[in-house]
């Protein structure tokens, strides 16, 4: 009776072990189907897909100070433009037709020219700024069209301005905050101080 019993212990374990090898081959055979499906069947339209979600890339510039005279007025500013980029991953030639149906009026850019940069970008793959200094009613209707603006976003910039004029734009970056100390040791090297304070 005894021997019976541990026979059918072993035989018990037997099945288990063969039941759990069975199933763990099974488990791995179908991760290993998956794999070959995602990989050599649908590895392309993957690649299109993952190419088109991908993330914007926004470039965000240091903000500049504002710069005065000794009297207080402003001799350089920023201003908050809108700025249109044009990111071509994921596009191909036939959405070109769509996009410069609609971004062209709205950018006033004739749509030879726009045409024209829209496609070396595409074979450049490279993003491309649209257009500078958008007014806000063009960014609205950027906006308001971009489901029929694949690769077209917006963004905003800060951008220089000088209130003074042409004139004024010089002389921020001429004056720096260390021109006293320049000034006199170049006044010990022996150049006359009338130079100087031309």
């Amino acid at each position: 009776m005894a021997f019976l019993i541990r026979v059918s212990e072993k035989s018990h374990r037997d099945a288990r072990s063969r039941w759990l090898t069975a199933i763990g081959i099974t488990a791995l055979s179908a991760c290993f189907l998956r794999l070959v499906d995602l990989q050599l069947i649908r590895g392309h339209a993957m690649e299109v897909a993952s190419e088109s979600n991908h993330t914007q890339i926004l470039v965000e510039h240091a903000p500049r100070g504002r710069i005065l005279d000794r009297k207080g007025r402003v001799l350089a500013d920023n201003q908050p433009v809108f700025v249109a980029l044009f990111s071509p991953l994921g596009l191909s030639t036939g959405d070109l037709q769509r996009i410069l149906e609609k971004l062209s009026p709205i950018v006033e850019v004739p749509k030879g020219e726009l045409e024209r940069r829209l496609l070396a970008a595409l074979r450049a793959k490279t993003m491309l700024r649209v257009s500078d200094r958008l007014t806000r009613d063009k960014a609205f209707r950027i906006l308001q069209d971009r489901v029929h603006l694949p690769g077209v976003s917006l963004t905003i910039e800060e951008q220089r301005i000088y209130p003074q004029g042409e004139l004024a734009s010089h002389v921020p970056r001429v004056c720096g905050s260390n021109h006293r100390r320049r000034t006199r040791s170049i006044r010990r090297q022996g150049v006359p101080s009338r130079r100087l304070d031309r």
